[in-house]
């Protein structure tokens, strides 16, 4: 799926496949669990920017962007991914909740400064960014914080990966 040159039906049926599986087997919680923490021990009153790399179906992103929003919290969800097909896919399967942005990226070298965001996540991308190069881009403390706070929270599967 990862090569380039499949169609975007192939692409969006894959990724259809993909959001029911992590709906029904538990992924998109897995990786909204450690971000929940996180933003448990930030001011209410903080916008959180959180960033999501190699996004695929975008499922997480956009589960990410709803809890922040019926929680009341102020935010922005950036799901990034270094195919557009596979943003356009996660871009187009709903309609965009407010907060969510998609930019195309690649994981070894993504475009934003040191401190944007106060959290990063990512599901599988480990086994195609070796050694992945993703790190938490950590926020300055606010204001309102005696302490910054960061966290990167990936699932991967299959043999351990040269990190």
């Amino acid at each position: 799926m990862d090569a380039p040159g499949h169609s975007q039906a192939l692409i969006d049926g894959t990724l259809s496949d993909l959001r029911r599986i992590n709906r029904l087997l538990g992924g998109t919680d897995l990786t909204q669990a450690p971000l929940r923490r996180l933003l448990s021990t930030l001011p209410v009153t903080d916008r959180v920017r959180i960033l999501d790399v190699a996004t695929g179906a975008a499922d997480i992103p956009r589960a990410v962007a709803g809890w922040l929003s019926r929680s009341g919290r102020a935010g922005l969800v950036v799901a990034t991914d270094l195919s557009y097909g596979f943003l356009r896919a996660g871009r187009d399967a709903s309609p965009t909740p407010e907060g969510l942005a998609f930019v195309v990226a690649d994981a070894t070298a993504l475009p934003f400064r040191d401190g944007a965001f106060h959290a990063s996540a990512s599901s599988l991308a480990a086994r195609w960014a070796t050694p992945l190069r993703v790190v938490c881009v950590t926020a300055p403390p606010s204001r309102s914080a005696s302490t910054s706070s960061c966290v990167t929270a990936f699932t991967t599967f299959g043999p351990v990966t040269n990190m």
